[in-house]
């Protein structure tokens, strides 16, 4: 089961690879060559992995009005630059323990809602995999006009949900393959904004991004669901979590011990 004996980590959630997965990755090219030296020949791969993606997620949120779109590194390259651009920023209680840790190395107070510069939540909640709250944080920062990052990178390991952001103006979405895709180490992920982010712009005007890991997750775009592991691990998950003794939440990939997080992606692996 769980052989890593360092007390951390089982509240570091993994992501799951199910063996279908493999079996697709096979035909995933070694590296990305440029064989041809042109720019198109990056942009046409990159162009439909966002085409891709962003139809994949339309049932969950519609990204039509933001017109701008990054390639990131995960979804961390895009919450440095957002939380690195505030000086006073608003986080939930419990949330992913990045956003918290970044501030305080960078100097950034966290506040109230209604005294930050900008506001940075996990849809699903990276604590327990809700996605009840963030919705109604989504329309307060419409109505006072305060940015908000939207971190989607548990999407795909819990119940299939909706957010409108069609109030919103500034706004930035980010997505990665990490956790349901099971491609942590290839760190790809994707940022739309309704807004130029020029930090972010930099490398990818160029096209100088992780084009073999596009190519990977493209691949898994193509034949997987973007709740794949939701529907193939629900059912599982429960049992474990009643077996562990742990107390439900709303992901497949972790239940709580003590309010902690605890999580049972080697359990769940080794039924796949």
């Amino acid at each position: 089961m769980i052989k890593e004996q360092n007390p951390y980590w089982t509240k570091l959630t993994k992501s799951l690879r199910d063996p279908e997965f493999d079996k697709i990755l096979i035909n995933a090219p070694l590296s990305f060559s440029n064989n041809d030296f042109t720019l198109l020949e990056r942009f046409k791969i990159i162009k439909r992995f966002e085409n891709t993606l962003r139809s994949k997620l339309k049932s969950y949120i519609n990204l039509s009005q933001l017109k701008h779109c990054y390639v990131i590194n995960g979804i961390t390259e895009g919450l440095n630059n957002w939380i690195s651009n505030s000086t006073k920023l608003h986080i939930l209680k419990n949330d992913y323990t990045y956003y918290e840790r970044l501030s305080n190395i960078r100097g950034i107070e966290l506040v109230d809602l209604d005294s930050c510069d900008r506001v940075v939540i996990s849809c699903p909640f990276s604590y327990d995999g809700n996605t009840n709250t963030q919705q109604d944080i989504i329309y307060q920062c419409a109505e006072q006009d305060i940015p908000i990052l939207i971190d989607m990178a548990y999407l795909g390991t819990t119940n299939p949900f909706t957010l409108d952001i069609s109030k919103n103006k500034q706004v930035q979405i980010a997505y990665s393959m990490s956790k349901h895709y099971a491609l942590p180490f290839d760190r790809i992920g994707l940022l739309w904004s309704s807004q130029e982010d020029q930090s972010l712009n930099i490398l990818n005007q160029v096209g100088y991004v992780n084009i073999t890991g596009i190519q990977r997750a493209q691949l898994l775009l193509n034949h997987f669901d973007i709740d794949y592991i939701y529907k193939n691990y629900k059912q599982s998950s429960d049992k474990i979590i009643d077996q562990l003794n742990l107390k439900q939440t709303e992901c497949v990939l972790f239940g709580h011990k003590d309010a902690e997080k605890y999580c049972i992606t080697e359990y769940l692996q080794d039924l796949s």
